[in-house]
């Protein structure tokens, strides 16, 4: 875990995106940059939602 975490801090400070990473069970990994105002619509359950249902749709990195 320790290196996807050291990945996507590399991404951030790169491109200073906020970046919110989940599993497969939609479980938080890691996130960095994400303000409290974008966490909580990030975390709604309707947000979830739609990347659930779009999941068969589009492509999704799973790291399992």
């Amino acid at each position: 875990m320790n290196t996807i975490s050291n990945i996507l801090e590399d991404f951030f400070h790169c491109l200073k995106l906020p970046i919110k990473a989940i599993d497969s069970n939609y479980n938080l990994i890691y996130k960095i940059g994400v303000s409290d105002e974008l966490d909580g619509f990030i975390s709604s359950s309707l947000f979830i939602e739609k990347i659930k249902s779009n999941k068969e749709n589009f492509s999704f990195s799973i790291i399992d």
